[in-house]
């Protein structure tokens, strides 16, 4: 008989705050060891960007001075458990379940200008957004024999995954001489 198991928090900082956490927790009794993990994060992010670009566009002198900032966010929970069974010295069965969920988003605001020879330039404002959700589940049913003492084993595995993902994009791009 026996339990263990552990606890973890975190945080992050970039302009907005950011999350994270977890519990595992796994237990034995007789013939049966089973565990459970669960995790979270949030996570929220932010980028300025400046960039200058000086290059020759037909033999005149050409520059792009571009400003923005760049935001992301995502909650990601995720939770895993399984249960193995010893049926005896040499053979065991068991089983395993993962699921996550992942809800994230972009969002890209940029200025830019493009200035060629005596013109007083041509801006693009854009707007960039991008929206993912994603979800997963994961199962595994498992068979172990362990053949000999040298470690030789027999393993048979049944794995069944569930994809879904969503994706939408804008760009939005305003066009200013």
């Amino acid at each position: 008989i026996g339990m263990n198991g552990s606890i973890y928090m975190g945080h992050e900082f970039n302009r907005y705050h950011g999350v994270n956490g977890g519990i595992q927790v796994n237990y034995k009794r007789g013939k049966v060891s089973s565990f459970v993990n669960a995790d979270y994060s949030r996570r929220n992010n932010y980028r300025d960007v400046h960039t200058d670009r000086f290059f020759n566009i037909n033999g005149s002198a050409a520059e792009m001075s571009q400003d923005g900032e760049w935001r992301f966010k995502s909650h990601n929970p995720s939770v895993r458990a399984g249960l193995d069974y010893d049926i005896n010295d040499r053979h065991s069965i068991g089983f395993s379940v993962r699921g996550n969920y992942y809800d994230g988003s972009d969002d890209f605001s940029m200025l830019s200008n493009l200035v060629t020879g005596n013109n007083g330039g041509q801006w693009i404002d854009s707007r960039n957004v991008i929206n993912r959700e994603f979800t997963r589940i994961n199962s595994n049913l498992h068979y172990i024999a362990n053949i000999d003492s040298t470690g030789r084993k027999l393993t048979i595995d049944i794995d069944h995954a569930n994809m879904n993902m969503d994706h939408h994009s804008t760009f939005d791009n305003i066009y200013r001489n």
